[in-house]
């Protein structure tokens, strides 16, 4: 068994060992934990920050050095895990494998994990740390990256989480190949360079075997776009992936964007990447599958995590000299259709409403790619001044989009209100108040500007809707 194995299952031990989190919780939509952006956290801490729902029994877990993972009611847990790059250059650090990544920061050197922002309409935990090798070198250091945090290869990512338990994830890698910079692979001869930014895993739990928590049928991967990229599918199109036997590739639904785990489990993990560039496949099967899934580790009473597969990205979010950045929108379900559920979610946050406001024709603003933020899954709703003014506005449907035959939908928006101030807010939607509560909720961000207003409103339309939003005095 090689080095990068062994200090796989040394972290995998912690984590299983370790289920609960570490912190008090509550059942109310809460942060809690760090808040310190520039705390070095326990080796190894497991619920660096937690965060709780109100209304669903599962959790977020934020665990060091690169386990940000959803915990489900039973405290099954999954992951999505870190970014990760090669450097053949440097392959006798790694006994062969080259492999750099933020799971080999044993020490925390350069991991961190914290609280940003929390209010009761939405909250924003950060993880970032350098892609390194288990002697903490970081990769691609003598290029320039232009990091923040220093030279070589990085990564910022930003988990806008919102009270439904949905939330985006926001991934940047810093480097200074991003030109240059491949998908997942193993033609990666420099001055070939590749980076991953996904990866599929169930982290294992003492006394379980892997087919007690994860059913052989153990991936329902769905495609919103046909064989020709002009052809969207607006029901979806699923299959479901059994692992007895091994799969060697996912067929013709290599091209599927959502991803969701069959775990044994009331609620489902579910990730959706951008339907252009996406591809899904399992790992490569080892020779010995004893226990049906890719496993590192001992179970049942050993530590181990289960390897499903790998989401990879042909093309980019965003990508410029020095950085390459992908988005994903992840949470939990337990919908009896989930495949409805999930496509809805899916065209809901790709092919968003279009806000406008003005009533002239004219004078609409469109804001597909000026004022809905994909990384955050929220309207930025433009004002005329700083501080509170009334504002009405309409979400309307892409009917581009429309034109070829993809569902639209508007699903739990959420909205930021640049330097609004704390001084509140009275909603109505189409002509009726929504008071505060359950299906509205308002949150207050500070930020170096002055006080960002956010507003999550709960609702599922595929009509047009309209907004007014009311300083209260």
């Amino acid at each position: 068994m090689n080095k990068w194995i062994l200090i796989l299952i040394a972290f995998v031990a912690f984590q299983s060992n370790a289920q609960e989190s570490q912190v008090k919780t509550s059942n109310e939509f809460k942060a809690h934990g760090n808040s310190n952006p520039n705390r070095i956290g326990e080796k190894n801490k497991v619920g660096e920050v937690v965060v709780t729902f109100k209304e669903i029994p599962t959790k977020l877990s934020f665990d060091l050095p690169a386990f940000p993972s959803m915990v489900m009611e039973n405290g099954f847990k999954y992951s999505n895990f870190w970014a990760e790059t090669y450097d053949p250059r440097e392959w006798r650090a790694q006994g062969g494998m080259a492999s750099f990544e933020t799971l080999m920061d044993r020490n925390n050197k350069y991991a961190r994990m914290w609280i940003e922002q929390q209010s009761d309409a939405r909250i924003l935990v950060r993880v970032r740390g350098a892609l390194c090798n288990i002697e903490e070198d970081i990769a691609h250091a003598d290029f320039e990256s232009k990091s923040p945090y220093g030279d070589g290869d990085w990564v910022d990512e930003w988990f806008y989480i919102y009270p439904d338990g949905v939330h985006t994830r926001h991934v940047k890698i810093y480097t200074g190949l991003a030109d240059r910079s491949r998908p997942f692979g193993f033609d990666r001869d420099p001055p070939k360079v590749v980076h991953e930014f996904m990866e599929s895993a169930v982290v294992g739990k003492t006394g379980y075997y892997p087919v007690d928590m994860i059913d052989t049928n153990a991936i329902t991967v769905i495609r919103l776009i046909g064989d020709n990229v002009n052809q969207l599918i607006t029901e979806g199109e699923s299959k479901t992936i059994s692992y007895v036997p091994y799969p060697d590739d996912f067929g013709q639904f290599r091209d599927a964007n959502i991803w969701m785990v069959n775990m044994k489990s009331e609620y489902k993990p579910f990730v959706i990447g951008m339907p252009y560039g996406s591809r899904v496949q399992p790992y490569s099967a080892e020779d010995d599958l004893p226990y049906v899934f890719q496993t590192w580790g001992d179970p049942p009473d050993g530590d181990y995590s289960c390897g499903l597969g790998h989401m990879l990205n042909y093309w980019h979010f965003r990508r410029n000299e020095h950085s390459i950045e992908q988005v994903y929108l992840q949470g939990m379900t337990n919908a009896e259709n989930t495949q409805e559920e999930l496509v809805s979610l899916a065209w809901s946050w790709i092919a968003s409403f279009i806000l406008y406001t003005e009533k002239d024709e004219s004078k609409r603003q469109q804001s597909y790619d000026v004022l809905y933020k994909h990384e955050q899954r929220a309207y930025t709703v433009p004002k005329t001044k700083n501080g509170p003014e009334l504002l009405e506005f309409t979400l309307e449907p892409d009917w581009d989009i429309e034109d070829f035959g993809a569902g639209n939908w508007l699903i739990n928006p959420a909205f930021v209100l640049e330097n609004w101030g704390e001084s509140g807010v009275k909603l109505e939607v189409n002509d009726e108040e929504i008071r505060p509560g359950k299906d509205f909720k308002v949150g207050y961000e500070k930020t170096s500007d002055g006080t960002d207003l956010v507003l999550w409103v709960r609702l599922k339309t595929s009509e047009s809707t309209k907004f007014k939003l009311i300083p209260k005095e």
